[in-house]
């Protein structure tokens, strides 16, 4: 099996993620979108040139000094290939994208009765920072965008 980043050509195979792993059509745009955006990492575990699973996470500013943090926003394997190694794999590849690039944190969020999730985030060193946080989302045509409480965005928005 290999981990590959993918880029600028793999459009393609962009859309072949999303119809078989999120069961959408996803057109050209917007596959080349998301492949042309630096701040995009975007991670597939192949083997015999098939897809078995993907993450997907953003670099991101941060306000508070001049460093980066990584958002690995999802991390999915097919059904009949978990609990092989392979989303430890794209987990740890993350990691190295972000040693490598000098962010100061990666996150995570999850739900806590996403119980691999949970597992996956504590065996590779991950660290709850609160029991308590929660996450919002918003809707802005059909779109849900998410927010977490935890993040004082919340508080900033109240008054829109």
């Amino acid at each position: 099996m290999q981990i590959q980043r993918l880029r600028k050509g793999d459009e393609e195979r962009v859309q072949a993620i999303a119809e078989a792993f999120k069961e959408t059509r996803l057109d050209p745009e917007s596959a080349s979108e998301i492949l042309d955006r630096n701040d995009t990492i975007l991670l597939v575990a192949i083997q015999r040139n098939e897809v078995l699973g993907f993450a997907l996470g953003f670099v991101l500013p941060r306000i508070d000094h001049a460093g980066r943090m990584l958002f690995l926003y999802e991390i999915t394997v097919k059904p009949g290939y978990r609990r092989r190694g392979i989303a430890r794999n794209l987990f740890g590849e993350f990691l190295r994208i972000g040693n490598d690039s000098g962010v100061v944190k990666m996150f995570v969020v999850t739900n806590e009765n996403n119980y691999p999730a949970m597992s996956l985030c504590r065996s590779m060193g991950g660290k709850r920072k609160s029991a308590d946080d929660v996450i919002y989302e918003f809707y802005f045509n059909d779109t849900p965008i998410e927010i977490s409480e935890s993040s004082g965005l919340h508080r900033r928005l109240k008054g829109l």
